[in-house]
């Protein structure tokens, strides 16, 4: 960044933080202000949030301690953050808005890192699902207070293992019990981790035992091993295939479904959904099957009888 001279005056360095013609470099240059009273970079924040063009705010909080980003994000004009924020190209919108032009200085990242301390949760929910949004600021909406911000966290593939990991704590460490809305929001979570391709494998394994077996046997990088496991447990239910317990029935199902998506499936186990669907006449089972990259030619079906029972080439 290039040097700005600053007057030595602090009274002359705070009417320039407050001159509305002071270029966002001074701005910038003045938020780093020395003064140890602090007026002067207050006035230089405050300037530089609700004056400057957006985009050489975010050029220029490179600079900028952790406090003062925070600072100058909460303070951005909502109106305009919902609109930056909702856009395919928040940088390009920020430049039609302003004028701000800064050619080959990759801002993206430094916007969204700013626009990750709105007052608006909808515009922080906006942040936490882009996938240039830099780790430490995922980190930070990881611990939101808003459940649909650290949602949009864990639905986010670039979000890290390490952050996943703790978001899983934020569900398992709440006080007191749960309401009726906080259990589904728990449910969402669980079932939003079990998907990532991020989440670890015991994880994974942890939360299959914890009931999330639907979300966990959709995951591409589940092990083979607990995808066999899953859908031996659901044909070996006492429920299952029959009208004894329709709950039961209908999630065991879906866990089927899911292995038989999951393109990780190995092909014996595929072949052995196949020969279930068969017997029971399961239509949408089969259907999965035969979708599935990895389905072996030997099970395609040959023709649909009335009652939808496939007949198979082997």
């Amino acid at each position: 960044m290039a040097l700005v001279e600053l007057p030595r005056s602090r009274w002359k360095r705070k009417r320039l933080a407050k001159n509305a013609s002071t270029s966002p470099a001074t701005l910038a240059a003045l938020i780093r202000d020395p003064d140890s009273r602090g007026d002067v970079r207050a006035e230089a924040v405050e300037a530089m949030a609700l004056r400057a063009p957006w985009v050489e705010i975010a050029h220029f909080s490179r600079d900028f301690d952790a406090k003062t980003i925070a600072r100058i994000g909460a303070l951005l004009d909502g109106p305009r953050a919902v609109r930056v924020s909702g856009s395919t190209d928040p940088v390009a919108t920020a430049l039609e808005e302003t004028g701000g032009m800064l050619p080959g200085d990759d801002v993206l990242p430094l916007l969204l890192q700013l626009l990750a301390h709105q007052r608006h949760s909808a515009i922080r929910q906006r942040v936490a699902g882009h996938d240039a949004t830099p780790i430490a600021s995922l980190r930070l909406l990881a611990e939101d207070p808003s459940f649909e911000v650290r949602y949009a966290v864990a639905a986010n593939p670039a979000t890290p293992r390490h952050i996943l990991n703790t978001l899983l704590s934020g569900v398992d460490n709440l006080t007191g019990p749960p309401d009726h809305f906080q259990q589904l929001d728990q449910i969402r979570m669980l079932d939003q981790i079990a998907k990532h391709t991020n989440t670890s494998e015991n994880t994974l394994r942890d939360l299959a035992a914890r009931g999330r077996r639907v979300a966990v046997a959709s995951n591409r990088n589940c092990p083979s091993d607990l995808l066999t496991a899953m859908a031996e447990e659901s044909w070996k239910s006492p429920g299952f295939g029959s009208n004894e317990d329709a709950d039961v029935t209908h999630n065991n199902d879906a866990v089927l479904r899911a292995v038989a998506s999951n393109p990780s499936t190995p092909a014996p186990l595929l072949r052995q959904l196949a020969q279930r669907a068969h017997r029971q006449h399961n239509q949408y089972l089969h259907e999965c099957v035969e979708r599935n990259p990895n389905v072996p030619s030997g099970i395609r079906p040959r023709a649909w009888h009335e009652q939808g029972a496939p007949e198979y080439l082997d």
